[in-house]
């Protein structure tokens, strides 16, 4: 694995990360603050669509790094 791959897989986790972080925040504050909302079960449809699809990036890119790592060795 090149060290351009490396810092790309590492890079793109960190965005993972922070779109989770920001997304459950959001979760958050619209179940505290926002549940008497018309579009509160739309909203919150689509952030935990969005958590979910966020969750399965992660997963393939742990796989594909680790699949990446075994075909070099």
């Amino acid at each position: 694995m090149q060290l351009r791959d490396m810092v790309y897989l590492s890079t793109s986790g960190m965005m993972d990360i922070a779109l989770i972080t920001a997304n459950a925040n959001q979760l958050r504050y619209l179940i505290e603050f926002n549940w008497k909302s018309s579009t509160f079960f739309l909203i919150v449809t689509l952030i935990v669509i969005s958590l979910c699809l966020q969750v399965a990036v992660g997963v393939a890119l742990i796989f594909k790094g680790r699949l990446d790592i075994k075909r070099q060795i």
